[in-house]
This record gives C-alpha cells, sequence and structure tokens, in this order.
C-alpha cells in the first residue's frame, strides 16, 4: 500500500478519534469522575498511537517515488 494511502488512513482513524472526544466533553457536566477516567484512557491511547507513528515514520513527509530507479527506464 503506498504510504499516501496509509496517512489518508491514520488521518481518517484520527479525525474519528477526536470527533469521538465530544460525547465525553458533553457527559462530563453530570459524570464528573467516570467521564474524567473514560477522557484520560481514551488520550493515553490516542497518544500512544501517535508516539507508535511517528517512531517508525509515518508522519514524516511524503516524497515522490525515485524515477531514477524505474525498471521501465528508456536506455
Amino acid at each position: 500500500m503506498p504510504r499516501l494511502y496509509k496517512l489518508v488512513l491514520l488521518f481518517l482513524l484520527f479525525d474519528i478519534l477526536v470527533a469521538l472526544l465530544f460525547p465525553i466533553a458533553a457527559a462530563f457536566q453530570s459524570h464528573r469522575l467516570p467521564a474524567l477516567v473514560t477522557l484520560f484512557f481514551f488520550l493515553a491511547i490516542l497518544l500512544t498511537a501517535y508516539a507508535y507513528l511517528w517512531r517508525f515514520g509515518y508522519l514524516g513527509k511524503i516524497t515522490p517515488p525515485d524515477r531514477k530507479s524505474s525498471s521501465n527506464r528508456r536506455p
């Protein structure tokens, strides 16, 4: 799978996860402690996934493939 597609899928995943923070924030008014525990647990998972992606270079700059190493190059 090309790297751009991986980055797009990761963006969608993190976008959905951040959108799920809204119900937790809305529930915080009436259920303070359970919502706070859920929020910290959720953010810990999110930050762990972000650190993993950053560590293995998935968040780096996307560059086009090197054209010199193409196998269909004319002599």
